[in-house]
C-alpha cells in the first residue's frame, strides 16, 4: 500500500493554488508535466511509498502520539521553487513558511514516532512545500520555471492556514484540520 503523512489544505487554498496551475499550463500546453490535481494539493510531511498493509496502524498510532498536545498553528504560503535546482529542474513547488515552528516539531515528532515504530527516518532536510508538478521531461522546462517565480503574487499574499484539532492518520492523507486564518 502505497501510504504518506499529509496535512489536508483547505479547498480556498487549494483553488487559489489550482489558478497556478491552470495558468502555467495554458502558457505551456506541450510541457511534459504531471501536473497536481486540487484535490490532491496537501502538505506531505513523510513519504513511506509502499509498506504493508498490516504496517498503517502502526503508523496511525505513531501520527497520534506526534501530533498530541500540539498546539493550533499558522502555516503561510509564501514563495515558487524547484527540486532539485534550477538547472535541472524536475517539481515545481510552492513554498510553506512555519510561522511558529510548530510544523517543524510536528515534523520532528512524527520522525520520532515513526522510528520507534521501525520506520526509517528521512535522510534530507524537510522542506515544506505543495507540489503543483513533475517535470518528466528537461525541454522547455527553463521557460516554464522561469514563469512559475513570477506568479500572480495575490496567489501567495496573505495564504495563511491554521492547523489544529489532529485525528488520527489515515494511510494517504491525514493529520488534518484548518480553518482560514
Amino acid at each position: 500500500m502505497r501510504v504518506f503523512c499529509a496535512i489536508e489544505i483547505p479547498q480556498h487554498v487549494r483553488a487559489r493554488v489550482l489558478q497556478h496551475i491552470n495558468k502555467l499550463r495554458k502558457e505551456f500546453p506541450d510541457a511534459k508535466a504531471s501536473w497536481n490535481r486540487e484535490a490532491n494539493i496537501h502538505l506531505t510531511l513523510k513519504f513511506l511509498g509502499e509498506i504493508p498493509e498490516s504496517s498503517v496502524t502502526n503508523l496511525s498510532s505513531a501520527a497520534a502520539r506526534a501530533a498530541a498536545g500540539l498546539q493550533p498553528f499558522k502555516l503561510q504560503i509564501e514563495r515558487t521553487g524547484v527540486f532539485p535546482n534550477q538547472r535541472n529542474p524536475r517539481v515545481l513547488w510552492i513554498g510553506i513558511n512555519d510561522l511558529t515552528g510548530r510544523l517543524d516539531e510536528l515534523y520532528r515528532r512524527l520522525e520520532d514516532e515513526g522510528a520507534m515504530e521501525g520506520f526509517e527516518r528521512e535522510g534530507r532536510k524537510f522542506h515544506p512545500h505543495l507540489t503543483i508538478a513533475r517535470l518528466r521531461q528537461p525541454q522547455g522546462a527553463k521557460a516554464l520555471v522561469m514563469s512559475h517565480s513570477q506568479v500572480d503574487r495575490s496567489i501567495l499574499s496573505s495564504r495563511h492556514i491554521r492547523c489544529k484539532n489532529y485525528p488520527q492518520i489515515t494511510q494517504i492523507s491525514s493529520i488534518r484540520g484548518f480553518e482560514s486564518a
